[in-house]
């Protein structure tokens, strides 16, 4: 195609910025002058189902291929990765619009679906960063606060993340009044923790939640509620690891003196995040 047409062509697809990133095996193609254009060039067979067919003219990375990339690219570190990947095996998107995040209802991929594709690129530049964030990674997570609270209580404790144990997001539930959903469920402990947002909640919102949780506890769960506040502020903070890992019944052993610099320096790199996204009121699964 001629590079003149591409900016046409994008545009009726909706793509609305750039660079546009294009993927040829033509190593000396006429768009590596255009500053407006990334070229990922590829001389080897990719796996199949590696692009997705949107028109005759237009073919679109996968979303498989698309964090490999970014993984390859070398702009991205490991907690970098861990927040795309929740996003693409989530079902949400942050976007341009007035709140910043958009609600999908099903996710672009999975965690065992990226998995499987790196297997197929085993020499692949960035694979092995692929592999290594995806251990941090869970499917499910319906907005960024999910997202967060299982990269501080169920991350790596390489990353500073607590390892309280093995989790499940929007994990379903049933109850006397159908199929209720955890935001973040301990497998091992019949614990969810359930994201509020900030304590100046609407009486009504809150009346809601509580008789949710009521019918959660029916089924035999406990749930923590988890505030705003207690994510920024470092006693509130502490106070509530101390409250989940009393009601799991277990101890908190971290023989790593670096582990509590590491904790805090998590912490602080998830804030923007925390205080762009902590405030809202997501759109919950169905039934939730």
């Amino acid at each position: 195609m001629a590079p003149n047409l591409l900016d046409e062509l994008m545009q009726r697809n909706g793509a609305t910025s750039k660079p546009f990133h294009v993927m040829t095996d033509d190593l000396n193609n006429p768009w590596r002058s255009r500053d407006d254009i990334v070229v990922h060039a590829y001389s080897s067979q990719l796996p199949y189902r590696s692009v997705v067919f949107v028109t005759s003219e237009l073919s679109i990375a996968s979303p498989e291929l698309i964090f490999i990339q970014l993984a390859a690219s070398g702009e991205y570190d490991e907690l970098d990765l861990a927040c795309i990947g929740y996003e693409m095996c989530g079902t949400y998107v942050t976007d341009q619009s007035w709140d910043g995040l958009t609600n999908t209802g099903v996710s672009m991929t999975t965690v065992a679906k990226i998995d499987r594709f790196a297997a197929h690129l085993k020499n692949y530049r960035g694979v092995e960063r692929v592999r290594k964030a995806l251990r941090l990674i869970h499917d499910n997570s319906n907005s960024p606060m999910e997202s967060i609270m299982a990269l501080i209580f169920a991350g790596a404790r390489r990353i500073g993340g607590l390892h309280l144990g093995r989790i499940a997001l929007n994990h379903p539930v049933e109850t006397n009044d159908g199929t209720k959903y955890i935001d973040l469920y301990f497998l091992d402990y019949q614990l969810g923790l359930e994201y509020k947002g900030r304590k100046a909640h609407s009486v009504e919102a809150t009346q809601r939640d509580d008789r949710r949780q009521n019918r959660i506890a029916g089924a035999g769960i406990a749930t923590i509620n988890v505030w705003y506040e207690d994510l920024v502020e470092d006693h509130l903070f502490n106070k509530l690891v101390q409250d989940i890992v009393n009601t799991m019944g277990k101890r908190l052993r971290i023989r790593s003196k670096q582990f509590a610099s590491d904790q805090q320096l998590l912490r602080a790199k998830l804030l923007p995040t925390i205080k762009t996204y902590g405030s809202l009121t997501i759109q919950e699964p169905e039934s939730k």
